[in-house]
């Protein structure tokens, strides 16, 4: 039996990449930095509130020039950890403080549904405050 030998491909990768001017790099293309990513999500549920999924946010975030080399999956999972951390952060604060420490109400009921809508009015309201 003749051994088969393996074809080597040809890179077309290579030279296409260094035409349009970005390098081949391997691995993590670039890691988000928490605060300008908790920034982008409050500015753009700011500007319509009822973006509070992950997929709808990290869309729009994929369409800003900042985050157009990070793929939609690694931002949606971005924009559900920096939620929940902000979520987390509320949930461990007692309610009675939150007028005091963080200038909103806290809600009813504290369900997870509740503390990620105040985890949102959290985030418009410290947007509203770096922006004076």
């Amino acid at each position: 039996m003749p051994a088969v030998m393996a074809r080597k491909r040809t890179d077309y990768a290579g030279p296409l990449l260094a035409l349009i001017g970005r390098k081949r790099s391997r691995g993590r293309p670039k890691a988000l930095d928490w605060r300008d990513l908790l920034r982008d999500i409050a500015d753009i549920n700011n500007k319509n509130r009822q973006l509070t999924s992950r997929r709808s946010i990290a869309r729009i975030l994929s369409q800003r020039p900042a985050y157009q080399d990070i793929g939609i999956r690694i931002l949606e999972r971005g924009v559900e950890s920096a939620v929940a951390d902000m979520v987390e952060m509320l949930s461990e604060c007692p309610p009675a403080s939150w007028q005091k420490i963080f200038g909103i109400a806290p809600p009813a009921e504290m369900t997870k549904q509740a503390l990620r809508k105040k985890a949102f009015e959290l985030m418009r309201r410290l947007l509203s405050l770096v922006q004076k």
